[in-house]
C-alpha cells in the first residue's frame, strides 16, 4: 500500500484494521539544507451512512412543479470496492438509488458551499453484487437516456479532488420529456404554422 500527497491532509480509505503503517514526511525542495517543523495528527471520521452500495439512499424523482431535493455530502466517505471505469478515481464515493419513472432523467448535483469541488458520478443497473455501468459523468449534471421504467438504478457520486471535502450538494433527479418531433405524414410544416399555431382557437 502506498499513497502520496502534497497537501496538508490526506484521506486513507482502504486501510486494513490491525496493520501497522509508516508515514514519511519530507520537504519538496531539493536543497538538503531545507528544514521544516510540523505537527502530525491521525483522526478517524465516522463513515457516511450511504458509504457503500448496499446502503444507497433512495431518492424520489421530481417534476418541475414538485422538486424533491436531497442534501448530499462526501464527508466520511471511503472508497468502495465495486469496479469503476470513470475518471478520476472514486476515493470518496457515496451511493444513491432511484426508480426510473420515465425513459429519460436528469441527475443534478448543485453545490451549496462557498467553495465547490469538481464532481463525478456514475449510474449502474443491477444489484450491488452484479452492477452494470450505464453512464459516466465528470460534471455535476447530465441527462440519462434509455432507462427502463420501473427499474432501480444506483448512483455513485464522488469529488474529483484528493483533498477531503465537507462541501454539500443538492441532488435533484427530474423527469425529462421526450423531445418533440414533427410528423410530416400528418402535418406539413406550413400546416403546423397555419392550422395549429395561427388558426387554433386555443
Amino acid at each position: 500500500f502506498k499513497k502520496c500527497g502534497g497537501i496538508n491532509s490526506l484521506p486513507l480509505n482502504t486501510l486494513t484494521i490491525g496493520q501497522t503503517y509508516k508515514i514519511r514526511v519530507f520537504t519538496e525542495d531539493i536543497d538538503a539544507d531545507d528544514f521544516a517543523s510540523f505537527k502530525i495528527a491521525i483522526s478517524t471520521n465516522t463513515l457516511a451512512v450511504n458509504d457503500e452500495c448496499s446502503n444507497a439512499i433512495l431518492v424520489p424523482t421530481s417534476t418541475i412543479l414538485d422538486l424533491n431535493v436531497i442534501e448530499a455530502s462526501v464527508k466520511g466517505a471511503s472508497q468502495s470496492s465495486e469496479q469503476n471505469n470513470c475518471e478520476p478515481e472514486a476515493d470518496d464515493d457515496i451511493w444513491y438509488a432511484f426508480v426510473a419513472t420515465e425513459t429519460r432523467h436528469s441527475i443534478n448535483f448543485n453545490w451549496t458551499s462557498n467553495y465547490p469541488f469538481f464532481v463525478s458520478f456514475s449510474v449502474y443497473s443491477g444489484d450491488c453484487d452484479n452492477l452494470t455501468e450505464v453512464y459516466c459523468s465528470d460534471v455535476g449534471v447530465n441527462t440519462i437516456n434509455d432507462l427502463v421504467i420501473g427499474q432501480t438504478y444506483k448512483i455513485r457520486f464522488w469529488t474529483s479532488s484528493s483533498t477531503p471535502s465537507n462541501t454539500t450538494y443538492n441532488l435533484i433527479i427530474t423527469n425529462q420529456d421526450e423531445p418533440l418531433v414533427a410528423n410530416t405524414t400528418q402535418f406539413t410544416p406550413q400546416e403546423l404554422v397555419s392550422d395549429i399555431l395561427i388558426n387554433d382557437p386555443c
